[in-house]
């Protein structure tokens, strides 16, 4: 049997922006991908905390 991952999340960081991707995979195992871009702020880095945990 393979062990296939549910949920991976990239990460690509500057000193302005912060873009990550995640890979899901629905009770289908068909994959959903979403893009979204934050700030370097607290702010927006708690808003991309709170969207990897979600």
């Amino acid at each position: 049997m393979e062990i296939l991952p549910t949920h991976c999340a990239r990460l690509d960081a500057n000193k302005k922006l912060v873009v990550s991707a995640i890979l899901v995979s629905n009770e289908n195992r068909q994959p959903i991908n979403e893009t979204r871009s934050f700030e370097t702020m607290t702010v927006q880095l708690l808003a991309l905390q709170n969207w990897l945990t979600g």
